[in-house]
């Protein structure tokens, strides 16, 4: 469903769970991120965030947060995964 849909929230978080349960942390980190961004899914973001850093994926990473910051209240699980961040890299 994802060639003929790749912006339903239904196969976005199917193939977001189907990347979790196979450890592919990768694609899970993108499916979260395409997921949040799609619903306005904070808990999704926060994961790709989380996954991105913990892959050394700079970029994505940074994306991410500068979106949640942005967009979203932060709460400690947020300043926890910048930390988690400018401890790798330095300032966001």
């Amino acid at each position: 469903s994802f060639k003929y849909f790749p912006y339903e929230p239904t196969t976005l978080f199917g193939l977001q769970r189907l990347y979790r349960n196979l450890n592919n942390a990768e694609k899970y980190a993108h499916f979260s991120y395409r997921l949040g961004l799609r619903i306005h899914d904070i808990y999704s973001l926060k994961q790709a965030a989380y996954v991105y850093t913990r892959l050394n994926d700079k970029a994505n990473a940074k994306r991410v947060l500068n979106i949640i910051f942005k967009g979203y209240p932060v709460d400690n699980e947020t300043l926890q995964i910048k930390e988690m961040y400018t401890q790798k890299y330095g300032k966001l």
